[in-house]
């Protein structure tokens, strides 16, 4: 892309940021803030559920999919997508190709073929127990209401196993139920360190389940505040040691759960019990 495009691209952007500041003033104003759920006493449960390893553990390449779409894809910019998405692509597109390939050699350099080894890397050092337990101790640290831990059944599809859960969280009269999914344990070079680094992002969401109406109440992504995956990061001359010695992943990923299920306290949506 030459000089005039980039400044083409660039002075789009900048016309495409003040409608789009001034849509979200406009929308804002008249829409109202829904009120918050408040949980009433009572035990509540959580349980923590994920995909299968194979599709949990990913290796983030960003040459097989393209830069571009790992960065920004209509899609994700919402309703407004269509019309943003020409504005935006130049200005990833060069992104793309001056970061797309040294991301790439950085991470095959730290550790050669990893995509093919992720995948029981991942499978040795993340356990849903621990996960659970951890989401547990943390929110014991939020509310004085009894945390129980209900185990998720195995070999099931989501929509059955929500239904089991749900069914074992009545008999054991509990209120409420924590549904954690953990979508992806994602294994990265760090663009927002210019890929001079990795990190492990953990894609999260969550549900709340009234469990004697069996309404669900609330559901999002879970994370640090509203926005962003929760993650571990570290240096690329010590990916191999972090990888190859057993436990040494699933030290660091632990505490990224029990900081996950703590933030619960900053989620507008809902209130738990003193």
């Amino acid at each position: 892309m030459n000089t005039t495009k980039c400044a083409t691209a660039m002075s789009n952007l900048r016309v495409l940021s003040a409608f789009l500041c001034a849509l979200s003033l406009l929308t804002g104003c008249a829409t109202t803030r829904p009120g918050r759920y408040f949980l009433r006493p009572g035990a509540i449960g959580v349980a923590v559920i994920s995909a299968p390893t194979a599709d949990l553990a990913t290796v983030k390449r960003f040459a097989d999919d393209g830069l571009v779409g790992g960065l920004i894809a209509p899609l994700a910019l919402g309703p407004l997508g269509v019309f943003v998405w020409p504005f935006v692509a130049p200005i990833t597109t060069v992104v793309g190709v001056t970061r797309g390939t040294t991301c790439d050699q950085r991470l095959d350099a730290a550790y050669p073929n990893l995509p093919e080894k992720y995948v029981e890397i991942v499978q040795r050092e993340f356990s849903l127990a621990d996960a659970q337990d951890q989401f547990a101790v943390a929110l014991r640290k939020l509310t004085a209401a009894p945390i129980v831990e209900v185990a998720a059944p195995h070999g099931v599809d989501d929509a059955v196993r929500q239904q089991q859960l749900l069914a074992t969280a009545a008999q054991r009269a509990l209120g409420h139920l924590f549904l954690v999914k953990i979508v992806s344990i994602r294994l990265e070079p760090d663009l927002d360190n210019h890929c001079d680094s990795w990190k492990v992002s953990i894609n999260m969401g969550i549900e709340l389940w009234n469990v004697t109406d069996r309404k669900l109440m609330h559901h999002g992504p879970l994370g640090y505040g509203k926005f962003g995956a929760p993650f571990v990061k570290g240096q690329w001359s010590e990916l191999e040691l972090v990888l190859d010695e057993p436990g040494a992943l699933h030290a660091r990923l632990m505490p990224v759960f029990d900081a996950a299920g703590t933030s619960l306290i900053y989620e507008s949506s809902f209130l738990l019990p003193p």
